[in-house]
Formats: structure tokens, C-alpha cells, sequence
């Protein structure tokens, strides 16, 4: 392998993909290291590390739907408040709308009031 001042540095992915050649692709270990520029002794470390921590994969996938789950809950709040703001802005509308023909009822009631009895409805 020789005395590189530069050490390549391998992603997760690229190191998945390393060790599936021998997994899969049931190629030698030796081969493989060979091609890729590394020792075997690395190749059994990022072996070794796979088995011990492959199991997180499986809990993340287990606890997701609680984040989810959770993801969900604050998705429907935001709804139901935006809803609330939707409602209270159709009764605004609503009353701003009215408003014309109520104030056109209220001087028509009030007018008719005045010319009947003469003081404003009052009795």
C-alpha cells in the first residue's frame, strides 16, 4: 500500500458499496482492497462496524412513525388554527356585508318611526 501522506477518505455509502462487493458480488476481499486502495485490515473494521451498529438501521425505521406521528399532530394543529382564522374571516365578511343592507333596515325602520310618531320612535 506504501506511506501516502493523503489518506482517501470513504463516505457510508461508498463504504456499503465496498462491502457489498464481497457480500453480494462474492468477490475476494483481497481483490476488492486491492482495486479500492485499502488495507484489508480496514476492510474488516468497516466489516466489524457494520454488524455492531447495523441494528440502529432497523430501530430508526421503528421509531419513524412516532416522529411522524408527531409530524402529523403539528401539521394538524397549524390546520385547525389556519381554519379558526378562515372562520373568523367569513364572519367578518359576513358582517361587513351585511352592515349595508342592516344600516338601510335600520334607517327605514327608524325614518318610518319618525314620521309616524314624530320623535324618533319613542313613545
Amino acid at each position: 500500500m506504501g506511506n501516502n501522506s493523503k489518506r482517501r477518505r470513504y463516505s457510508g455509502d461508498e463504504k456499503i458499496s465496498i462491502l457489498k462487493r464481497h457480500f453480494v458480488g462474492k468477490e475476494r476481499i483481497s481483490d476488492i482492497c486491492e482495486q479500492v486502495g485499502v488495507s484489508p485490515t480496514q476492510f474488516y473494521k468497516w466489516q466489524s462496524e457494520l454488524f455492531e451498529q447495523g441494528s440502529s438501521v432497523f430501530e430508526r425505521t421503528n421509531s419513524k412513525p412516532s416522529a411522524s406521528k408527531r409530524e402529523t399532530q403539528l401539521v394538524q394543529q397549524e390546520m385547525e388554527r389556519l381554519q379558526r382564522l378562515l372562520d373568523r374571516k367569513d364572519r367578518v365578511i359576513a358582517r361587513i356585508t351585511m352592515e349595508p343592507s342592516t344600516i338601510f333596515v335600520w334607517c327605514w325602520t327608524a325614518t318610518a318611526a319618525i314620521s309616524s310618531t314624530g320623535n324618533c320612535g319613542r313613545q
